[in-house]
């Protein structure tokens, strides 16, 4: 994981080791229309993914799911977990979900890179 070049770089990380096969298509569920920078940010994502297709609110198997979670009470934090069938960004702020998606941008493009 130390060659993950997050920034800025995560509180804590934990990695399983399993390796999960780049997505063909990724859709994107539970993100406000009304949080500009973080679709944006989104938009930006897919550009950086030529071959993959990606939407938001579609039916692809790889998902990118923003979830409301009241326990996360740092006004910017999130939780990430990653798996072979997505990302789930979990916060309770526009900010932690707008900084989730960094994460998940960083992550992804990373990952297309890599592969």
């Amino acid at each position: 994981m130390a060659s993950l070049p997050l920034c800025p770089y995560p509180q804590s990380l934990e990695a399983s080791g399993e390796s999960v096969p780049f997505p063909a298509a990724i859709s994107v569920h539970g993100l406000d229309s009304a949080e500009p920078r973080t679709v944006e940010t989104l938009q930006n994502l897919f550009a950086q993914l030529p071959g993959i297709a990606a939407d938001f609110g579609g039916g692809a198997p790889y998902r990118i799911v923003f979830r409301h979670d009241p326990v996360v009470t740092h006004a910017e934090g999130y939780t990430l977990t990653s798996d072979p069938s997505g990302i789930v960004i979990a916060a309770r702020t526009p900010a932690g979900r707008f900084y989730g998606a960094q994460t998940a941008y960083q992550i992804l493009t990373h990952g297309f890179q890599a592969g």
